[in-house]
C-alpha cells in the first residue's frame, strides 16, 4: 500500500516510516503539510497517517483541504491522542 505520512516531527516521521516499511508498505514522508498539499497527486498514495498537531496548519484543515480536492471526498478519520488510546 502507498501510504503518506504528514508529521513535523522528524523523529517521529522517520520511525513511523520505518514502520510502515518493514510492514512491507511504501511511504512518502512529509515534514510540511503544504507540501505533501501540493504533492499529494503525483503520489497517488491510498492512505495518510496525518499529525493532528502540525506547526504551520492543523490536521483538520489538511483532512479539510483533501476532502474539498479530492476525486474521492469521503476519507475517513481516525484520532489516536497518545499511546493509551491504542
Amino acid at each position: 500500500m502507498r501510504i503518506a505520512i504528514v508529521e513535523d516531527d522528524p523523529s517521529q516521521l522517520e520511525l513511523v516510516c520505518h514502520w510502515l516499511r518493514s510492514a512491507g508498505h511504501e511511504s512518502f514522508a512529509f515534514q510540511d503539510p503544504n507540501a505533501f498539499l501540493k504533492m499529494r497527486w503525483q503520489t497517488q498514495c491510498e492512505m495518510v497517517i496525518l499529525d493532528w498537531n502540525l506547526s504551520e496548519i492543523t490536521g483538520i484543515d489538511v483532512l479539510s483541504r483533501l476532502r474539498q480536492t479530492s476525486r474521492f471526498p469521503s476519507y475517513s478519520a481516525a484520532h489516536v491522542r497518545n499511546r493509551r488510546t491504542l
